[in-house]
This record gives C-alpha cells, structure tokens and sequence, in this order.
C-alpha cells in the first residue's frame, strides 16, 4: 500500500499527516508507505507503479502552481483506474468536477477533528478487505464519462433510483448514484445476482435468508427484499457458499 499526500500549507499538512498516522495505526501499519507533497510535479515523478491499493489525498488549490488538486487527480485517473482519490480542501465549488473524475470522497477541512479523522479512516480502509483473505475481484464498470472500480468485498447492493436512468450503488462505506439503468449490472460480476426487480445483491454480502417472508440480510444487517422467484435460489447460493 502507498498513500501520496498533496498539500501546500504545512499546518495542514502537519493535521493530515496526523490523520493519516492515527488511521493507519488501527489497521497495523505506520507512516512508511506514506509520501507527503507540496510540489503536485514532485508528487508525480514519484509514482513508480499503478495498483488498486494507492490512495491520494489531494488538496485543489496548489499555490504558485500550474497544476492544481484536479489536474493532477486527472492524470493520475489516466495512468491508474484503480487508485484511490479524495480530495481534501475548503473549495466547495469544485466538488462536482471532483466526483467527474470519479474521486472516492470529498473531505471539508473545516471538520472538526473526529469527523475529519473518521473521513481519512474510510477512505484508509478501502485497501482493506473486510476479512483477512485479499482477492483480486473488481467491480468495473465503464462508460464515457465515468468509470467506477471497486473491490467486490466492498460492494453491498445495487438498486433502482427515483430518478430516471439512475442507479444507486451501496457499498460498505458509502451510497454512490451512477448515470445507468439495472439491467445494465446483471452480468457485470458472477456474484452479482437479481434477487429483486429492484435490487442486484452480492451474493457473498448476504448472511441470512427469510423464506417466509422472502428476504436477505446483509453483513451490515440491512434486510433486502427477494422475489418468490428468487428466494429459492439465493438460499441455494448462500447454502452453498458455506460448504
């Protein structure tokens, strides 16, 4: 794992190096695989290799420099679809261009301590699997305009949104909306399974199943509906899953 951080004022750098410590310590790690930057050239030269366990933590506005926060997170988008992105910054206005090139969370400097640690503890833990075994298992979805990869250890569920042609996608640390339709997640993963008009679940995500009153619950305790048609199967997979 290697954590890149994008910051000009050294008091602000001196409070997320802090974060960043304090976060790493709860999943056993130290400030070795952690890089700090006030030059965005610096930051880049420095990158020697693209995986799915890089997170970057970069402020928008770079004084004194021709690439700011979002030019270098679009670079950095272009070599390695895999990375981690937040944006840590007071720029407000610049959070939907920051979500358009898929950057996992947009952290306000103006939190208080404990809510600013707990934002860098989230986005820390998406390196880290929810059980001890790591896979290699994405959930890649692509279009012209967005791109979302995601271990499928992170992924809950996806369901119908309230607007059209609009999907929300739950993962274990936060609820994303993406620009499509559910159909269009059917076959996207073999853990993936419809078991609702409304609702694609993975399958690994669920820990028991209700066949009288036909429903799923997850590993967060969130209960999901299940179709008649579907409950048989579901329990079929998740009884399978067991042997």
């Amino acid at each position: 794992m290697k954590i890149y951080l994008l910051e000009d004022n050294s008091i602000q750098m001196g409070r997320l190096e802090d974060a960043v410590a304090h976060e790493l310590m709860t999943f056993g790690k130290d400030l070795s695989c952690v890089q700090s930057f006030d030059k965005p050239d610096q930051l880049l030269s420095a990158i020697t290799s693209n995986t799915s366990d890089q997170i970057f933590f970069l402020d928008i506005e770079i004084k004194g420099e021709d690439k700011k926060g979002l030019d270098i997170a679009k670079i950095i988008r272009q070599n390695n679809p895999y990375a981690i992105i937040a944006f840590v910054t007071t720029h407000i206005e610049f959070m939907p261009q920051a979500f358009g090139i898929t950057a996992y969370k947009y952290i306000n400097k103006t939190l208080d301590e404990a809510s600013f640690r707990k934002e860098i503890g989230e986005t820390i833990a998406q390196v880290f699997p929810i059980n001890a075994t790591t896979t290699d298992e994405f959930f890649l979805y692509k279009t012209e305009s967005q791109l979302i990869n995601l271990p499928m250890d992170q992924i809950l569920y996806l369901s119908t949104s309230d607007i059209k042609h609009h999907v929300h996608l739950q993962t274990i640390h936060t609820l994303m909306d993406i620009r499509a339709n559910l159909a269009d997640f059917k076959k996207i993963h073999k853990k993936l399974y419809p078991c609702h008009r409304s609702y694609i679940v993975n399958t690994d995500m669920i820990i028991s199943v209700n066949l009288t009153n036909y429903e799923a619950t997850l590993i967060n305790g969130q209960v999901l509906p299940v179709s008649r048609m579907k409950i048989g199967k579901i329990a079929q997979i998740v009884e399978e899953r067991g042997r």
